[in-house]
Parts: C-alpha cells; structure tokens; sequence
C-alpha cells in the first residue's frame, strides 16, 4: 500500500533559543548532540520510575528543535510538562500546530516541506516530513497504520499506557528510541538496569485473526496455558504483550495461540 498522507493525529511543537539541547538532553532519552540541523531522532519521556510518558520525534533546526508528537490534549500536556522543567531557561516552547503538519510517504520528496527524514525507527516506515499549512493531499492515518501493524511498530498512546507502560518490553530499543552511552535523563536508572541485565521477559508482537478482536486487555493463550494480553486492536489486527518463555515454543509453526473464546491470531514477531 502506497504511503503518502497528512497524519490527522499529530501535531508539532516549536521549540526556539540556545539551551534547547542541553535542556532536552537532561530529559529525553535519545542523544541530540548525535544529529544535525535537519536530521532528526525518535526518543521518549520517561517518569523518573522509567515508565511511558510520550514518544516523539526530534527534528534539530537552526534555532531549536520541532517536534512530531501525538497531537490534541496529548501535545497540549507535554507542552505543559516542558514548561515545568523548564523554570528559567530562556526557551520559548509553542503549539505550531496550526501552521505545520506532518505528512508520511514513501519518499524522497513532497510539496511544502521544511523539513523531511528517514523514519528513524525503521525504514520500511518511509519518510517524515513537516510541511506548512499551504500542502493539500490526502488527510488519513490508514495506510499509516497498516505499515506499523506489519512491521510491530507501537506508538503513541494509542498502543502504550501512560504511566504504566515499560517502554523497552515495546521493542523502544530495536526502534532507536535509547541512547547508552549519553548522560542522564528522566528514568535512566530503571532502563540501564533492565538492558543491562536482561530483564525483558516479556514483548510486544502484532497478531492477526480472521475477526475482529476482543477488547483491550482480553487474555491471549498458548495451548493450555495464558501467554499474555491484548493491548492495542484495529479491527482484526493489532498488539499483544506476550510472556517470551511462554509464546516462543509456539513461533516456529505460528500454531495454538488464541483467546479463551477459542478465536485463534496469527502473532506477528518484530523482525529488527
């Protein structure tokens, strides 16, 4: 399915003076110091107890930053949580919204644009690009959605839970959400540690059925026995957590996973 739409569900935050990157770079969790003006990363914002807050993209400008986040309420709350941390900072931070957008595709170019990327999480995804208010195309998430879905991309949360999520059980890692070797940031200590020591026991996968899926939460089986559950759905298709030691014995024939109700997935492994 061609890629080429303005996501109706992202907004943009314009973020201007000269503290900008040190000032992110004590919060987030990828490394700015690693990209140019006009290149961009994918990163997080963390709790101190290392949960999900918001994920994100970093464009670097001449003057700052944008940045490419869930849109609406979600935007207008991480504007306020910047504006916490940011005390006395000279450091203007606003909703741009209105004139900038975010149109996704498969490249390289399209109209209007100010800025255009690579997908940093990976490159099935295609390409990014801010454009101003005068590009007209198609406004739809579809096409959009399909990709993540093939390729186990969860985002947003529309597919995480604020304050509970743990970001590397989401494959955050495989998608270059994390810098290891940068300084601090909000809820290092609990990531470092679970990388470091192999803490992941568990994983997101994409799974499909041949109906529509039960609703979040709903209990996914190997066998006999409970593997997991339902995070995220998109009709037939969408995200489960599911336990490694569990659902690994079942990959290879891709047999035997279902829901109590007896409807069987498919579970789709993210390949990265």
């Amino acid at each position: 399915m061609t890629l080429l739409a303005k996501l109706p569900n992202r907004g943009v935050i314009k973020m201007d003076g000269s503290d900008v990157i040190p000032f992110l770079q004590g919060l987030i969790t990828q490394d700015l110091k690693s990209i140019s003006v006009g290149e961009a990363c994918y990163s997080c914002l963390l709790t101190p107890q290392g949960k999900y807050l918001y994920d994100f993209f970093v464009i670097r400008t001449p003057t700052g930053v944008l940045i490419d986040s869930e849109g609406g309420e979600r935007l207008l709350s991480l504007i306020k949580l910047l504006n916490l941390y940011l005390l006395r900072r000279p450091i203007d931070i606003e909703d741009a919204s209105a004139s900038l957008s975010i149109v996704v595709h498969d490249g390289p170019q399209v109209a209007s644009a100010l800025f255009t990327f690579p997908d940093p999480r990976d490159s099935r995804l295609g390409f990014r690009t801010v454009v101003t208010e005068k590009w007209e195309g198609k406004v739809s998430e579809e096409s959009y959605v399909q990709r993540r879905l093939e390729h186990v991309v969860p985002e947003s949360s529309r597919d995480l839970t604020p304050q509970k999520t743990i970001v590397l059980e989401y494959g955050f890692d495989g998608l270059h959400a994390f810098s290891w070797t940068k300084g601090c940031y909000l809820g290092q200590e609990l990531m470092a540690r679970t990388k470091h020591r192999g803490l992941i026991r568990k994983t997101v996968f994409g799974i499909e059925a041949t109906g529509f899926l039960p609703e979040v939460g709903t209990a996914l089986y190997a066998g006999e026995q409970e593997a997991g559950h339902l995070t995220s759905t998109y009709g037939n298709k969408g995200f489960a957590l599911l336990r490694l030691e569990v659902i690994e014995p079942h990959l290879s024939e891709n047999k035997g996973i279902h829901f109590e109700n007896g409807l069987a997935v498919r579970v789709i492994p993210a390949h990265r």
